[in-house]
């Protein structure tokens, strides 16, 4: 038996089982993980990043051109080769694909990998130093939004009493932003051209998702609607991991607590598919449930598959709060959530 307790993120991207878990799980893969993480919830963060590596590659796989893919690989291994190569996973059946290799060794030694992946080509001192003359200001001095579309395409919806500035041209590298206030972001997708948004002390950088940043005075919120948001603080940039968000997740920063922490938002909202559906349950078992709502709001959800199996659910779901159906959901089967790290953790006991 694999001892997964000590397993780091790239230990788990390189394991066969795991990933057969994520990509394609059978039934007994599914009991054993969602077990290990019910016994082991202190290492729910390292599980959910590496699934969500995995899956980012699986993605970039299937939608990048060759070209563009070759050229993403081949720009972050040199790298992440030129450090730690030893760390890279070995199983021969893992390297039949080149291109699966490739993903692979984007992932492999998580201790860097998004440091390579996201860190910001600029430093502080040289943000700083970037010419004003440069940068066109716009400045929302109306009591609406007002809706900016930007060269490449990506708009921004910049709230009352808000400043943003951005160059007349985007450097061939990365788009860089920098906001006053609050905004929302429809960034156009670009792997070769990252996003970065510059919000006093916080960085946030895509490359292609919505996401909303609210930076007044000493307070920074980054709130993600879709795709993923990495998210630094100017001062760690250079040497620390950052804060990966995805949908319904948010991060804090303030002077008081200068840490990035992960929550959920308020208010989660469901997936712009499912926007105003309602979800129907007639004598549904519960993994079934939770495994919709994970789907359909895209926040992980981990529970005992076999503690639930044998509950069920009747009820719709319609335009209700993610948290009192859960509410509702929990009180029906004597269950308890809490939420930790911007993840949802329900536990409770067999049903009758």
């Amino acid at each position: 038996m694999v001892d997964y307790v000590h397993y780091q993120i790239e230990d788990f991207i390189g394991d066969e089982a795991f990933r057969r878990w994520v990509l394609k799980p059978t039934v007994a893969d599914t009991i054993f993980w969602e077990n290990w993480l019910q016994t082991h919830p202190q290492r729910a963060d390292r599980i959910w990043t590496a699934r969500q590596l995995i899956e980012a590659m699986q993605e970039a796989q299937e939608n990048l051109s060759d070209r563009d893919f070759e050229q993403q690989v081949n720009r972050i291994t040199e790298a992440r080769l030129s450090r730690k190569a030893e760390h890279l996973p070995t199983q021969p059946q893992f390297w039949k694909k080149i291109r699966v290799a490739a993903a692979v060794v984007l992932v492999a030694g998580m201790g860097s990998l998004f440091y390579y992946v996201y860190q910001p080509a600029l430093k502080n001192n040289q943000v700083e130093a970037t010419k004003t003359t440069e940068l066109r200001t716009i400045t929302n001095r109306t009591s609406s939004p007002q809706l900016l579309t930007l060269m490449d395409g990506s708009q921004v919806k910049l709230e009352p009493g808000s400043q943003v500035r951005f160059p007349k041209t985007f450097d061939e590298k990365q788009r860089n932003v920098y906001l006053e206030g609050e905004a929302f972001f429809e960034v156009t997708r670009n792997p070769e051209q990252p996003f970065v948004v510059y919000a006093h002390q916080l960085v946030a950088k895509v490359l292609g998702t919505s996401f909303t940043i609210r930076s007044f005075e000493k307070n920074v919120q980054v709130m993600v609607r879709t795709g993923k948001v990495a998210v630094f603080t100017r001062t760690s940039q250079q040497k620390a991991k950052p804060v990966i968000l995805t949908p319904n997740q948010q991060v804090v920063f303030t002077e008081k607590k200068p840490e990035l922490k992960r929550t959920l938002v308020e208010a989660p909202q469901p997936t712009p598919e499912a926007l105003g559906q309602t979800l129907s349950f007639d004598r549904t078992p519960l993994p079934q449930v939770f495994d919709q709502l994970q789907k359909t709001y895209l926040i992980p959800i981990t529970y005992n598959r076999t503690v639930f199996s044998d509950c069920q659910l009747t009820a719709e779901l319609g335009q209700e709060p993610l948290f009192e159906k859960l509410d509702m959901i929990c009180r029906t089967v004597n269950a308890h959530y809490t939420i930790r790290d911007g993840q949802i953790f329900i536990q409770g006991k067999k049903c009758q």
